[in-house]
């Protein structure tokens, strides 16, 4: 099954979404898989460290090398966004390249509407 996983947010989430068992609940006393099909229990105590206030920075390295030894994915791609703008673009709508960890959406809430 090809699937494509999020990159680029908080380590943490995307490891408890795609990998993380989840927990039974009294409501949800069955909880479907995760996207992936893969659930690895011996995993959960790191993924919930990791979902924490103050996880420790090895934390990760460790649930990754667990992955890597389980291969529950192999990357095959990875999906891109481009966002194209010209001058004349930028002067008409307040959209314009911003800071590369955060892109144009830095500034949204100054974007205006094209007159006309």
């Amino acid at each position: 099954m090809v699937l494509p996983r999020t990159v680029g947010g908080d380590p943490g989430t995307e490891l408890a979404s795609d990998y993380g068992c989840p927990a039974p609940t009294e409501l949800v006393p069955d909880p479907p898989r995760p996207p992936t099909g893969f659930c690895y229990p011996a995993l959960r105590p790191a993924l919930d460290e990791l979902l924490s206030a103050a996880p420790r920075p090895e934390t990760a390295g460790a649930v990754e090398q667990v992955l890597w030894a389980q291969l529950p994915f192999l990357p095959l791609f990875q999906p891109v966004d481009l966002v194209v703008s010209t001058p004349a673009a930028d002067a008409v709508t307040g959209i314009g390249p911003g800071p590369l960890t955060t892109g144009p959406i830095t500034g949204a809430q100054r974007w205006r509407a094209p007159a006309g």
